[in-house]
């Protein structure tokens, strides 16, 4: 049996005449928090966005958590967790309230439900802001409910897309623990950002993606490590625009 959590094979999105996903080849290990990372327009989001089977792919393969994402589409949603943008609770309701409807829709036996429920609010000190309507939330603290709504029914793969946009420095750093502590766990974690600094902080190994494109796979060592020096040329060009002598550097 394959240990890997996620696989896909020749992923690709096309919209037109442009590929948003690019023939994409990727495993990803059971309990790995992978990285993604990749500039706004990359095809991060798409890509998770097929995975979670809220798109469709063009062409291509792929399993997560052992369903196969075109075929088990059902398997695949009650295996997963995702907080990304276009993924939403209800506003006009409470965080509470968003959490017991979804608790029946996971078919979650109620004790089970409530005690889950308490612990979740109480993870992310929710505290007064229980009954608060998600409408009303700050940026952060909805950011911090939609969370709570992807761990209700312990996922075994959780998409993190862009999770630490909006939340401030401390609460992207709890949750950058909380997460690396889910992954110790045994849950595989997929957390999407543009942000340099994220992914070698926390992440076991990273993929970065450009124009489509997976272009290089690896641990955050390996990839500094293969990243070269830039080096300094100094050119002398004599008389160049009636002047003696200028130096151009050149990285």
């Amino acid at each position: 049996m394959s240990d890997n959590s996620i696989t896909t094979q020749g992923l690709t999105k096309i919209f037109g005449h442009f590929r948003a996903v690019d023939t994409l080849n990727l495993d990803v290990n059971a309990g790995e928090l992978f990285g993604l990372l990749g500039p706004n327009g990359a095809g991060k989001t798409t890509t998770v966005r097929m995975l979670c089977t809220l798109t469709e792919p063009t062409l291509g393969s792929a399993t997560v958590a052992g369903f196969d994402i075109r075929k088990e589409a059902a398997a695949v949603r009650r295996s997963i967790g995702v907080v990304s943008e276009g993924v939403s609770l209800y506003k006009d309701l409470t965080i509470e309230e968003n959490l017991k409807l979804l608790s029946t829709l996971y078919d979650i036996p109620r004790a089970r439900a409530e005690s889950r429920i308490q612990e979740l609010l109480e993870m992310f000190a929710f505290r007064e802001k229980t009954r608060r309507l998600v409408g009303a939330l700050s940026t952060g603290w909805a950011k911090k409910a939609m969370i709570c709504a992807a761990l209700l029914h312990d996922p075994k793969v959780l998409f993190l897309d862009e999770v630490t946009s909006g939340l401030d420095p401390q609460s992207a750093i709890a949750l950058q623990d909380f997460t690396r502590r889910l992954c110790e766990q045994g849950v595989t974690v997929i957390w999407t950002t543009h942000y340099m600094g994220e992914p070698e902080k926390i992440c076991d190994r990273v993929g970065i993606m450009f124009a489509g494109r997976l272009v290089q796979v690896g641990t955050p060592d390996e990839l500094k490590h293969s990243v070269s020096e830039l080096s300094l040329v100094e050119v002398e060009t004599p008389d160049l625009s009636q002047v003696n002598s200028r130096k151009l550097s050149i990285n």
